[in-house]
């Protein structure tokens, strides 16, 4: 199936009008920022942290918690970054309370520190520590690192840097680590710009981007499993396995394109998605209903997008004919909703890790903005599976 939609400049959005209730957090950081990174948690709190960028000023860690059942809806505390402009932020699969930085410092070397937050005993109000556990050097280089947990693992991670994957085992508490060193088709006048562990399959093999090319690597034999050189027509900037349907990610681009593919199948994408007007930052499927996903673009747009034709689903959202207020009969793919809360580049997008309803957004002025998905678009979602 090869589907093209061109939706750019076009074709109206199909809106889902928030309720009146919903809830929707803005929040200004003190500095630029381009990094956020959603936390795990027990407690079914929705937790994003966000890294500011600054060159004069010591940057800070930005910790939010947004629980809809509390009194207090929303929690933030700060923390912090003295070493460095932060670039990119990692929360840990498994442990809530563990993230990773990747900066460059003052002078500028490329570095990763590895970040546990505790909670501090005797406290009268919900109050966290922020101590820093280990600090990965990776001098030699003069590229930003961008530090990748290994999915459903603690101990495991890649850092990714130039045309070079380093893969570190960490040890004792997350206080000492072994490196290994692989290098990535160097002949390439590019760098690798971003990389995902596959969540299938055990977890062995990433899909690199590098330039305008995709490719598959697997970690045990240092080998390429597949390559797909002209994914876009300009640089890519972010890529995403679909969390519930194996082979399926998508990816987005300088030319303003998400494209879609099934990594078996390299030779023609599945779909190109076009509405924004500038560079796609960003892009994530919704970590439970794989029908929906978000993209964010130095457009300073937030689009919530639907996929229902080839998620795990496979079957198109629909209205009940009795729903109130609605002549909409069903959803097609394409973009549900366009968020304009932001004024400057949109750098980053995340759902929350716990919560499949929450997302937040950061653009590079330092405003971050928490949302829920449209409620009459979350019961027709529920309606669906459970008619299912």
């Amino acid at each position: 199936m090869n589907v093209i939609i061109q939706l750019k400049y076009a074709i109206p959005l199909l809106v889902f009008m928030d309720d009146a209730s919903e809830d929707t957090f803005i929040f200004g950081l003190d500095f630029q920022a381009r990094s956020l990174a959603t936390l795990t948690n027990d407690e079914e709190k929705s937790i994003f942290i966000a890294g500011t960028q600054s060159l004069k000023n010591e940057n800070q860690i930005y910790y939010f918690a947004y629980d809809e059942n509390s009194d207090q809806k929303l929690f933030k505390q700060t923390f912090p970054h003295d070493a460095g402009e932060i670039w990119y932020l990692a929360g840990c699969p498994i442990q809530g309370d563990v993230f990773a930085s990747s900066y460059m410092t003052k002078n500028c070397k490329p570095k990763c520190s590895i970040w546990r937050l505790k909670s501090l005993q005797g406290s009268t109000t919900e109050t966290l520590q922020l101590n820093e556990t280990a600090t990965i050097d990776v001098e030699g280089h003069r590229y930003v690192p961008r530090f990748l947990w290994k999915p459903f693992s603690a101990s495991e991670a890649c850092i990714l840097i130039g045309s070079h994957l380093i893969f570190v085992d960490l040890k004792n508490g997350m206080e000492q680590f072994n490196k290994r060193k692989v290098t990535v088709n160097e002949d390439s006048q590019n760098p690798l710009t971003v990389a995902k562990w596959d969540p299938h399959h055990d977890s062995c093999c990433l899909t690199l981007a590098q330039g305008t090319a995709i490719f598959g690597w697997d970690s045990r034999s240092n080998k390429q499993t597949y390559l797909i050189e002209d994914a876009h027509s300009l640089c890519i900037r972010d890529l995403d396995f679909n969390p519930n349907r194996p082979y399926y990610l998508m990816t987005g681009a300088n030319d303003g394109f998400i494209h879609f593919w099934d990594i078996r199948k390299t030779k023609e994408r599945i779909a190109r998605f076009a509405h924004h007007s500038h560079w796609v930052c960003s892009v994530r499927f919704n970590p439970v209903h794989d029908q929906l996903f978000l993209s964010s673009s130095t457009d300073s747009k937030v689009v919530l997008w639907c996929a229902a034709s080839f998620s795990s689903e496979s079957v198109d959202l629909s209205f009940n004919n009795d729903m109130e207020d609605s002549n909409i009969s069903n959803i097609p793919d394409g973009p549900l909703r366009e968020y304009d809360d932001h004024e400057e580049s949109v750098y980053c997008c995340e759902w929350s890790a716990c919560d499949p309803w929450v997302f937040a957004s950061l653009s590079y002025d330092g405003r971050i903005v928490i949302k829920r998905v449209p409620r009459e678009l979350k019961y027709t979602i529920l309606r669906l599976y459970s008619d299912n």
